[in-house]
This record gives C-alpha cells, structure tokens and sequence, in this order.
C-alpha cells in the first residue's frame, strides 16, 4: 500500500468534517486568515519583483523545503484532513485520510511558484479548526477562528524558519 498517499473517509467522518468546514471552504476569502511565509513582511511590489522573478532553482528548493516541512509537522501535529473536489464540475467536497507518513509528505508537498491554485492542496485540521491552503509565490494561508490556531501555527513557523504574517 505504499503507492497510496490517501484513503476515503468514513461516511459518517465525512459528514462530519463537512458541516464543519464546508462553508470554510466554499467562501475562504469570507474568514480570518493569517499568512505562513519565507519573506517576515508583505512583499512590496519592487520586493515581489527582485524576489519572485526568475527565483534560482537552489534558493526556490530552500524555500518550497521549509514549507515542505512546515505542512508536514502541522498534519502531523493536528490530524490533517486533505480536501479533494468531486463531481461534474468539482463542487462537491469530500476528505481523505493520509495513508502513511510517506503520502502525506507527497500531498503537501508544495508545487513549483510557477503553477497557478488550481492544483494547489488544501488540508483541513479539525483540531484546531482551521483550513490550510497552499498559495503561490512561497505564501501559504490558514483560514480560521485565529484565537485557536494562532499559538500552534507560531510555534511550528519558528521551529521551520517561517513567519507568520
């Protein structure tokens, strides 16, 4: 079972982490969210030119690695959920389960910061109830109630070498 990253949940695990996050989701720009970065600032537009253009494939796999191992240690820590879109035209939600740690290092994997959101993971961790996306341009975001997710995020952004913004 080596080859598989995720496994179905429940019915019943289904339902739940739907009515739970669903609506998170479905409007992500309507909730709270916080910022997990390489950069300790917002980018201004001649700083996100000098660092986002032409980025040298050392310094991008430096970066996509802390990401990497920022994501990694948040599902771990706090039993992270990957959301995946089914149907005609990909608006139902449904979650998986990671099979082992080994898919879950390769489904939170970050992609190259030249691919648009569209493939891009989300994890959802109930636990703290908060939504996880990937972002582009070495940003990752967390949706959610900040007051219980907050202190965690920190914690995990310091000890990879991220800032929370």
């Amino acid at each position: 079972m080596r080859n598989r990253r995720f496994f179905n949940v429940s019915k019943a695990e289904n339902e739940a982490l739907s009515a739970q996050f669903s609506a998170v989701v479905s409007e992500l720009e309507s909730h709270e969210a916080r910022a997990v970065s390489v950069f300790d600032h917002w980018l201004s537009q001649n700083e996100a030119l000098r660092e986002l253009d032409d980025v040298p494939g050392s310094v991008q796999q430096e970066r996509d690695a802390r990401l990497h191992q920022f994501a990694l240690e948040l599902t771990a820590q706090f039993n992270g959920f990957l959301v995946k879109f089914i149907g005609r035209n990909k608006q139902r939600i449904t979650f998986r389960k990671f099979a082992n740690d080994h898919g879950r290092a390769k489904s939170v994997k970050p992609l190259s910061y030249r691919y648009g959101d569209m493939c891009r993971f989300i994890v959802v961790l109930p636990d703290l109830d908060a939504v996880y996306v990937e972002g582009s341009d070495f940003t990752h975001h967390i949706f959610g109630q900040e007051n219980k997710y907050l202190n965690a995020v920190q914690q995990i952004a310091q000890n990879t070498g991220l800032h929370v913004l």
